[in-house]
């Protein structure tokens, strides 16, 4: 930040930490800490220069770089880079006036030299330098002194850094990671990048006894000057380092380092490293290679995105003190809630504090005086709680429901355990006015003036007096006889009379039912309205028995539901035609469809009479209601139509409310189609509503065939995130709905539940849900409980799968049959709730042990990097992906397998697995199973394993075809990926 970017500055202050606090009504509140007066940002016109620094050098003019740019020149005390004004041709390519000196002295073309990789030089002294320059033919050090060759010395090719070391010989580094170190004017000895056990070398430098290599995968190396040994750096604080962009030691013999974790410096007089952050003003984690190079006082770091110029001493001296200094805690501001609104203090200088009984909460903002400094952290304890660490420099705390009374707050730094720089902030919250001493002493008050009136027998004359008014009447409407209220004797005595009623009922019920029978025997043929009343006699008897039961009674799962035909509606319907013919309405019944549907019990004959009914008594004479029932394979659609007086569109949505009527015309309670809906929802159905005035009314009602569907679309959803805290899912295959109720109902509580009709439907629930053990029949329509054992077995997605075969049909045959196709328990029917329990606990449980033991084996899946896989966040997504990779491990070896043949073993269509992969992956499917063959080829690559062998064992022809999709995917051929693997492991 330069001062032009800082503009309308009201206050420049100094905080008791030395730190620059600049009011600007721009930007804010500017912070400077001391600590960053050490770094400058290079910049340029005001701006932060983001472009790399490709080459520095000294001359007579400064410090010159060169950019993408150009060539600048470099402020040392700024970091400001200014355009230089030198000769166009040389300053395109040429930086340094040693390079001028050598072009000048071996006339060659600027533009070879200086855009060579193979050309640098070395400072000798005063006006001497040693020059390196590899032509393509010859590689030799040319030792240049006042503007003269003086000796040529023959070097190692394709050299790329060189240092002089304090003896006078030269170290060199080339392209190929050896080490050259120079014994004579003609000899030099070699350490090779296999010898090393390195690869990837940014530098050499000589420090203390030691040749430090920088290594790109093997952190810093160490060569002994004595006996040649090479060892890993065990200097503190860079021995975790891995991928060292660069390294020197200065004048002041300090240490510098950079990694790709940040910027490290060892004075001379430490004996550790100290990171060099965000705290002095590094934004950079990562550097370029070559990072550092020091420009007399100053040292000049590349980063990743930024160039910064750095003022060494001022970087030790910032240590020294921050080594020594104390950090505290400081309580910025301090905001809290009551009745009268919120209020807050900035930088309070009194630390106890009173707040009102309307108290709600309050907040309490901290920072560490060293706010910069990314280790730095906060620790609070309120009252007689164990200290509770915050790990970050800033920490707001807010407390709320707190009890009345004095509270106690103690906030330090971690590091410093001493109560001297520890914050006590004490706070009291004022208890309400019921429970303050004002509020006891007006009770006291209340009661001496209450017993002063009882004494005197003014309260016995007030109290006769409030017996005559009415609200004494109403409060004591609950009658000291019993204990009830009137309205409680009111329910009690309609009970009474209901069941009085309905006793009585019987009576005439019976003799009315024997006639008919006397009449049915008499008769040579039934009528039609004979049967008619037969039928609608016993519906009232039902309905008697109904009302004669204080509690319904469900004791088998028959009581629950039962299977209506098309007959069935068909008898429903007829039954109450004579009704409309009382009004000469023609009743128009049409079925399609033959399927039996399950529903609770009793309840389509209540959806339709009431249907009809209300129909029937809409309708006037001579009109006509249509009854259509519609089956398919999923659902039964009835429509009740009538071209009676409709209903007004502002009653659409209130008709299905208990107590509503359409009209006041006719007689009812408004009672009958909130009955419906009710009954219609308990089936898992639909209903809707269409009606015009003058024009007629449409109810339509859409059940289910059965409840398979709706049960798995409201199953719990499992998090593929939090796989191991999800609950077991079992998967519940029977054809009967009766039996899946019973058993939905004994494990839903503990197990999430889903449920199929036969094995069809089961394997398509597996598609789609995370299943971890099927209970299954054996006598199924479309697919039995064999077939779907054996097709589950069959594929490697859910062969691991626990099964429990529970049915009705037993024999030995059965249990071998079962038993052969790997079912896991075979249980007979009927089996107490207890042993079937016992049985799917014991399966989960066995499966539980052998998934620990798989994870606990196996490595991470895609170790290598050559897929990159999302996380998902449904369960469908990760149960098609884990049935995708379980295809793959299975087919993965055969050079022929393609897309067809994996979508057919998913058991979808080719187009739909394109689809799902694109919603998933960044792959295609070709592209996809090219980098899982590749991530099965590494480990045998790693083996030892050639080419040839492995390319043809993970399903590539040919080894030709298997590199080039290697080098791709790893961007390196095999042989060199399995070489420079070998060196990073060792």
């Amino acid at each position: 930040m330069t001062s032009e970017a800082i503009r309308s500055v009201t206050k420049i202050a100094i905080d008791p930490y030395n730190s620059i606090l600049i009011a600007s009504s721009q930007l804010g509140l500017v912070s400077l800490p001391k600590t960053k007066l050490v770094t400058n940002l290079v910049s340029f016109n005001g701006s932060v220069v983001r472009e790399n620094i490709q080459k520095t050098s000294i001359n007579e003019n400064g410090t010159i770089v060169r950019t993408e740019k150009g060539l600048f020149q470099l402020n040392e005390k700024s970091g400001e880079l200014v355009n230089t004004h030198l000769d166009k041709d040389k300053a395109e390519f040429c930086t340094s006036w040693q390079e001028r000196t050598f072009i000048r002295l071996n006339e060659i073309d600027p533009s070879v030299l200086c855009n060579s990789e193979f050309s640098h030089y070395i400072e000798a002294g005063k006006n001497a330098f040693y020059f390196y320059f590899d032509d393509g033919l010859d590689a030799n050090y040319y030792y240049i002194a006042n503007n003269t060759i003086r000796d040529t010395i023959k070097a190692p090719k394709k050299v790329v850094f060189s240092s002089l070391l304090s003896g006078g010989e030269i170290v060199a580094i080339d392209e190929f990671d050896d080490v050259h170190f120079q014994l004579s004017k003609f000899n030099w000895r070699t350490v090779t990048s296999k010898e090393g056990g390195w690869f990837g070398l940014q530098c050499l430098i000589e420090f203390q006894e030691n040749y430090l290599v920088c290594t790109s995968g093997a952190g810093l190396k160490e060569i002994n000057k004595k006996n040649g040994k090479v060892s890993s750096s065990t200097i503190l604080g860079l021995e975790k380092l891995r991928f060292i962009r660069g390294a020197m030691v200065t004048e002041g013999k300090n240490l510098w380092v950079a990694s790709n974790m940040g910027l490290f410096v060892k004075p001379n007089i430490s004996n550790s490293a100290s990171k060099v952050g965000i705290r002095y003003g590094l934004f950079d984690t990562d550097f370029e290679y070559k990072s550092l190079e020091a420009l007399g006082e100053k040292v000049l770091v590349k980063g990743d995105k930024y160039s910064y110029l750095l003022d060494e001493e001022k970087l030790i001296e910032s240590f020294n003190a921050n080594s020594i200094g104390e950090m505290s805690t400081i309580l910025s501001y301090v905001q809290w809630g009551d009745g009268e609104g919120r209020h807050i203090t900035y930088f309070p200088e009194d630390f106890d504090f009173k707040f009102k009984s309307s108290f709600k909460e309050v907040t309490f903002n901290f920072i560490v005086s060293d706010f910069y400094n990314e280790s730095s952290s906060i620790e609070f304890k309120l009252d007689d709680d164990a200290w509770v660490s915050h790990n970050k420099p800033v920490m707001n705390l807010t407390l709320s429901d707190m009890n009345v009374g004095v509270h106690t707050l103690r906030v330090r730094v971690p590091a410093d355990k001493s109560t001297t720089n520890e914050l006590t902030i004490s706070f009291d919250i004022d208890p309400p006015i019921w429970a303050s001493y004002i509020g006891f002493t007006i009770y006291l008050f209340i009661l001496a003036g209450v017993l002063s009136l009882w004494r005197i027998g003014v309260l016995g004359r007030l109290y006769n007096k409030f017996k005559t008014t009415k609200l004494y009447n109403h409060l004591t409407r609950y009658e000291i006889t019993d204990g009830h209220s009137k309205f409680e004797k009111m329910l009690r005595s309609k009970e009474r009379f209901i069941n009085e009623i309905t006793h009585e009922l019987r009576t005439p019920i019976q003799l009315i039912n024997g006639s008919l029978e006397g009449i049915s025997k008499t008769a040579h043929a039934a009528s039609k309205e004979l049967i008619c009343v037969q039928d609608n006699m016993k519906r009232v008897e039902q309905l008697i028995n109904q009302m004669s039961q204080d509690v319904p009674k469900a004791l088998a799962a028959a009581d629950y539901y039962r299977s209506y035909s098309s007959d069935n509606i068909k008898f429903i319907v007829l039954s109450l035609e004579p009704l409309a013919k009382q009004k000469r309405q023609n009743l128009e019944l049409r079925i399609k469809g033959k399927k039996e549907i399950s529903l609770i019990n009793d309840s389509l004959e209540k959806i339709l009479a009431n249907l009809i009914q209300n129909a029937i008594k809409f309708t006037p004479e001579l009109g006509t209601i249509k009854v259509a029932a519609i089956q398919d394979s999923k659902v039964l659609k009835v429509i009740v139509s009538d071209d009676g007086e409709g209903i007004d569109e502002h009653f659409h949505k209130k008709v299905f409310e208990r107590f509503t009527k359409g009209s006041s015309e006719h007689e009812g309670h408004g009672v009958g189609l909130a009955m419906v809906k009710t009954l219609v929802e308990l089936n898992q159905g639909d209903i809707a509503l269409e009606s015009q005035k003058g024009i007629g009314t449409k109810v339509t009602v859409t059940l289910p065939i059965d409840d398979i569907e709706y049960v798995n679309s409201h199953a719990e959803k499992l998090s593929p995130a939090n796989a191991k805290s999800n609950k077991k899912s079992l998967l519940i295959v029977d054809d009967s709905r009766e039996f899946r109720s019973y058993l939905f109902d004994l494990f839903s509580s503990k197990y999430r539940c889903l449920v199929a009709r036969n094995g069809v439907q089961a394997l398509d629930v597996m598609q789609h849900y995370l299943v971890d053990l099927v209970i299954t029949d054996q006598m199924m329509h479309e697919m039995d409980g064999l077939s779907l054992i054996r097709e589950i077995r069959g594929n490697v997605s859910y062969a691991s799968i626990p099964i429990l075969m529970l049915t009705a049909e037993t024999g030995t045959e059965l249990e071998k049959s079962a038993l052969e196709e790997k079912v896991d328990y075979f249980l007979a029917k009927p089996a107490s709730k207890e042993e079937i329990t016992l049985r799917v606990e014991h399966l989960l449980s066995v499966r539980e042990a052998k998934e620990r033991e798989e994870e606990e084996s196996e490595e991470p899946a895609f170790k290598f990097g050559c897929l990159k896989i999302p996380e998902f966040d449904n369960e469908k997504d990760m149960a098609f992906f884990l049935n995708f990779i379980a295809v793959l491990e299975k087919n993965y070896h055969n050079e022929s397998f393609n897309r067809d043949q994996a979508a057919s073993q998913l058991l979808i269509s080719p187009r739909s697995l394109n689809r799902r992969m694109s919603e998933l992956f960044e792959y295609n499917f070709s592209e996809f199973l090219s980098r899982f063959r590749i991530e099965k080829s590494i480990p045998l690559l790693l083996e030892g394993n050639s080419i040839l062998d492995t390319c043809l064992d993970v399903g590539f022809g040919t080894a030709a075809y298997f590199s080039t999709s290697f080098k791709k995917v790893m961007s390196l051929p095999p042989k060199k990926f399995v070489e420079q693997y070998n060196k990073t492991v060792a």
